[in-house]
């Protein structure tokens, strides 16, 4: 009787540990995650190169958590979105990990987007500059 209630609880263990190993991707945001400063997809849809202007953008994103000066008049905004575990197993097991990605947005010298993208990045959210959003 003791063997096999071991081993039903070790395998309810095992059903949990797995199922938190991927942390936040395979928990979703409303359980194991919380993301901070993503940018909506209908903005992201409504980017258009040589259309979109840099005052629309801050109309839409407000300020960004980064800006570069590119140099030749060009200037890149990046909006950091941080995903960050809320639930312990998740925290532990990320531990190392960054789930983080950069939305980044290069304007020309007639401050209109000449090109724009989303990658992974080490970077945090500057939570002075944009706020929570």
């Amino acid at each position: 009787m003791k063997k096999i209630t071991l081993e039903v609880v070790f395998g309810c263990c095992l059903v949990i540990l797995m199922a938190f190993t991927n942390g936040c991707s395979s928990l979703g945001g409303s359980l194991g995650c919380q993301t901070f400063g993503a940018v909506p997809d209908k903005v992201k849809s409504q980017i258009v190169k040589g259309t979109t202007t840099k005052v629309w953008i801050l109309q839409e994103l407000r300020k960004p958590d980064q800006q570069i000066d590119l140099g030749d008049g060009k200037e890149q905004f990046s909006y950091i979105k941080e995903v960050v575990p809320v639930i312990s197993p998740a925290v532990l097991l990320n531990a190392g990990k960054n789930n983080n990605t950069e939305f980044w947005i290069v304007f020309g010298t007639n401050n209109l987007v000449v090109d724009f993208g989303e990658r992974p990045t080490l970077k945090e959210k500057n939570y002075f500059a944009g706020g929570l959003q």
